[in-house]
This record gives structure tokens, C-alpha cells and sequence, in this order.
């Protein structure tokens, strides 16, 4: 089950496999972790420091990192306030964007973009805006698609490499989820070279002290990377595109993410005890969702949270709509039709 040794003592045959296949996906050289949370953990500070050949910062960093960004990220903003500022802001607005990389400029720091590919309540990173911008200012990007692997990209490499044109770009740090779309367990960080993978395994404390992933997970692993690295990954995408698009033609209007690639829906409620309500409603007859709110989402903006699977039948998406949609009429909740 479990190979106790630390992987920069001795390690089993399997990490090697996995991390020849992982790189094969992504198009770069990668680092397995057991979750993406120590992926920013190992990385960031190693990022902050220009310690990572492949991405100098001559000066300190100014971390520019969106208001929406998962918690695994925000949690870590005093860690990265050590090496610099941290300016929060709405990646959505591209003006807001560009001042910050002007503002980078002006107090002659690194400007370094911290967010998610896809968000895990909605909308999606604007790559190529934060490509074109890196460029100019010679700055970074960190970019967490946990959300967009699998479901999307050449091979299931994600959101962020399909934008890219699954090209991996030097001014690129990703980090990748193998515990959802894909379907096993563990975080794994993307990076332009070999020496950048070199100097993780080298100083990175999540690293060497965070353990072994374990034997099984590691089979499951590259059990599934060989899907990935086959068309079946195609057969897969297609089907949970077909989902979507059922579930959307069905769904009201103002749904969250409606008619885009991400399989995430967000049935608005508003209210966030009319949003429990009918959670708890859907519960009880056999729909398992969950419920965004404050300080997930604004306040007064509650959702249902909703993740479509290539599992989920038409039948079983069907009647989800149509009791939802009796739940809200039952609480004399308007919804777009």
C-alpha cells in the first residue's frame, strides 16, 4: 500500500512511469506532489525567491493575484508577502490588469499573475491577455488549473495549454489536479525546464518531507495518464461536452458558466438561507449538490454548485432541472425561464 521511504532517498519504480507520462501530457517537465496545495506550498516561495533558473525576478515580485482565486492560493498571500507585495484585484477586468503591470514597471518590481485556469464558481482566466502582458513587462504567470484538466486541452492537459495552443510557455508555472476530471489523486506542478524540476526536488521542503504518494494511487495514476495518452481522452470530452449542453439548454438563463467548456454549473438563488433551503430540498430527493455563499461568492449571491459528469444520464440531468425548478416555484422564487 504504502512505500515509507522519503522519494528523494529511494522511491519506486511507478514515480518514474507516472512522471514520464505526466510530462507527456502537459508538454513540460513535472513535479508530483500528493496535492496541489503543497504544489503552491513547494513553489511559490522557490518563485518569490528567483530561485527557478528558468524564471528570474532581478527585483522583488509583485504577486498580482485574483480576488477569486481558490483558497489553497489566498491562504499563502503572508508567505508570499515576504519576498513582496501582494496586490489583490478582478482578473476580469483587463484595464485593472494592465495597470497592475504598469504599476510593476514603475516601482521596478517582478510582476507575477497568481489565479485559477478555471474558477471553481465560474469564468475562466484570460491567458492570453496575461501571455501578452508577461511579455511586455517580463514578468510571470502562476496559474492553478485543477478545474481544466482532462476536460479539456490536447491530450487533457487543460484549459490553460488548449489557450496556449499546447504549447508550453516559458513564462508559464502550472499547476494540474489529478484528483478530480482525472480521476485519481494528487497536484502536480508544470514547469519550462529540467533544472526548475531539479531545483524543486532539490530544495523544496513539501518535497523531500511530504511523503510518498502511495503505491495504489500511483496505478491509478498512470492507469488513467495512459487514457490520457490515447484517444479515448477525446471519446471522454466529447460525451461531457454532450452533457453540458443538454444541461444548459434546460437550465435558466442567468446559470453561472452557462454554455462554456467547464462541466461547473451555478444555479443563482440569491438568498443564502433560500439557497440551504433548497440544497436540502434537492437533497431529499436523491440530487446531490452543494452551496456556495459568503465569502465564496459576494453576499447576497448564493448558488447551488453543480459538477456534470460523463456519468450523469440525460434522464438523470432532465429531472434534475425540472426538480429544481420546482423548488424554486414552491418558495415563490422567480427564475429566468
Amino acid at each position: 500500500m504504502q512505500f515509507a521511504a522519503p522519494r528523494t532517498r529511494l522511491r519506486t519504480e511507478y514515480n518514474d512511469m507516472l512522471d514520464a507520462k505526466l510530462s507527456a501530457i502537459f508538454s513540460a517537465h513535472t513535479v508530483l506532489f500528493p496535492t496541489v496545495g503543497l504544489c503552491h506550498l513547494a513553489t511559490l516561495p522557490l518563485l518569490g525567491a528567483g530561485e527557478l533558473p528558468s524564471y528570474k525576478v532581478p527585483n522583488k515580485p509583485l504577486w498580482i493575484m485574483d480576488k477569486t482565486a481558490h483558497a489553497s492560493l489566498q491562504i499563502l498571500r503572508a508567505i508570499m508577502e515576504q519576498f513582496g507585495p501582494v496586490l489583490r484585484l478582478d482578473f476580469n477586468d483587463i484595464n485593472e490588469l494592465k495597470n497592475a503591470f504598469a504599476l510593476s514597471e514603475k516601482q521596478n518590481l517582478t510582476p507575477i499573475t497568481v489565479s485559477d485556469g478555471v474558477g471553481s464558481m465560474g469564468g475562466c482566466a484570460p491567458v492570453s491577455d496575461l501571455l501578452m502582458l508577461a511579455e511586455k513587462y517580463n514578468g510571470y504567470i502562476y496559474i492553478d488549473d485543477a478545474h481544466g484538466t482532462s476536460i479539456l486541452g490536447p491530450r487533457g492537459s487543460g484549459y490553460v495549454m488548449n489557450e496556449m495552443n499546447g504549447v508550453f510557455n516559458k513564462r508559464v508555472i502550472m499547476t494540474s489536479s489529478l484528483a478530480k476530471a482525472f480521476g485519481s489523486n494528487g497536484g502536480v506542478v508544470c514547469l519550462f525546464s529540467r533544472a526548475d524540476e531539479e531545483k524543486i526536488k532539490k530544495y523544496s521542503t513539501p518535497y523531500i518531507f511530504g511523503g510518498p504518494i502511495s503505491i495504489p494511487v500511483l496505478c491509478a495514476s498512470i492507469t488513467s495518464a495512459d487514457i490520457h495518452l490515447s484517444d479515448e481522452i477525446y471519446t471522454l470530452q466529447k460525451k461531457l461536452k454532450d452533457k453540458c449542453a443538454l444541461f444548459d439548454s434546460l437550465s435558466p438563463k442567468n446559470t453561472i458558466n452557462i454554455n462554456k467548456e467547464s462541466p461547473i454549473r451555478g444555479l443563482h438563488i440569491g438568498s443564502e438561507g433560500d439557497a440551504i433551503i433548497i440544497n436540502k430540498a434537492m437533497f431529499n430527493q436523491g440530487y446531490a449538490c452543494t452551496v456556495a455563499m459568503y465569502p465564496t461568492v459576494p453576499e447576497n449571491n448564493a448558488i447551488i454548485r453543480v459538477a456534470l459528469s460523463t456519468r450523469h444520464t440525460d434522464e438523470q440531468i432532465t429531472n434534475f432541472i425540472k426538480t429544481f425548478k420546482s423548488c424554486m416555484i414552491d418558495l415563490n422564487l422567480y427564475f429566468d425561464k
